[in-house]
């Protein structure tokens, strides 16, 4: 058995799937742990959504995270003030991939057009991941200041701050992605047995970017980093 931590995606569905089938070629033994942002900016939000669902059903183990974009977008449906910050973070596009063109008229309502397969799903993500022995998976962060920084917050999928704590972490890593960072910093961070923090997120669907557009995978028995870059 193989453990495999991957990072946000974005709707790159066809990177995503080269990254798995190419790169990771899991087992049914295999875990496969997602830190989040399956969805927005991307070319196809609803195929990254089908792939993992297709998995799952297939009898991959897959252990899928919620990312701030899962967040809004669950949000979304109950106010014009949260479906608006949604828009503003390109959940427009997602809504475009389920068909949904009329989003401006139809406000939070737009969300109703989603069949519950996909919110059900989405629904059900959890915002940590603390089971495995050499890191705490979580899409943003972890945060603590709080009275126990291992309980699940919202805030997990939301921080930009870099916070590790030496004594509660116990030589444990927080693996996390949300930020998009070039594979070189994850690399150095990876090879300084100092960093607590190590950001999967290759920032896949910013390809025109430098030093960004690649979607990563860490196999967490020995750190190896696998690199797909943007194939959409």
């Amino acid at each position: 058995m193989m453990r495999y931590v991957i990072g946000d995606i974005h709707g790159c569905y066809k990177t995503l799937k080269l990254l798995i089938e190419e790169k990771i070629k899991p087992s049914r033994t295999d875990k496969l742990f997602f830190l989040g942002d399956y969805i927005d900016r991307g070319p196809d939000s609803k195929a990254v959504l089908d792939f993992l669902m297709e998995m799952l059903k297939e009898g991959y183990q897959l252990t899928l995270l919620k990312g701030n974009h899962e967040d809004m977008m669950m949000e979304a449906a109950g106010s014009e003030k949260a479906f608006e910050l949604w828009m503003t973070n390109k959940g427009d596009t997602t809504l475009r991939d389920f068909g949904i063109t009329d989003h401006a008229q139809l406000g939070p309502k737009a969300l109703e057009r989603i069949p519950d397969i996909y919110t059900g799903f989405i629904r059900e993500m959890p915002l940590l991941i603390n089971s495995e022995p050499e890191a705490a998976l979580v899409h943003a962060g972890l945060n603590f200041n709080a009275n126990d920084p291992f309980r699940q917050d919202d805030l997990m999928a939301w921080t930009r701050e870099e916070q590790y704590d030496k004594q509660l972490m116990q030589g444990r890593k927080i693996i996390h992605g949300h930020t998009p960072v070039s594979v070189e910093d994850m690399i150095e961070r990876i090879n300084n047995p100092q960093a607590g923090v190590i950001n999967l997120d290759g920032g896949c669907v910013y390809n025109k970017r430098t030093h960004l557009g690649n979607l990563v995978a860490l196999k967490l028995e020995n750190f190896e980093l696998l690199v797909q870059p943007n194939s959409e």
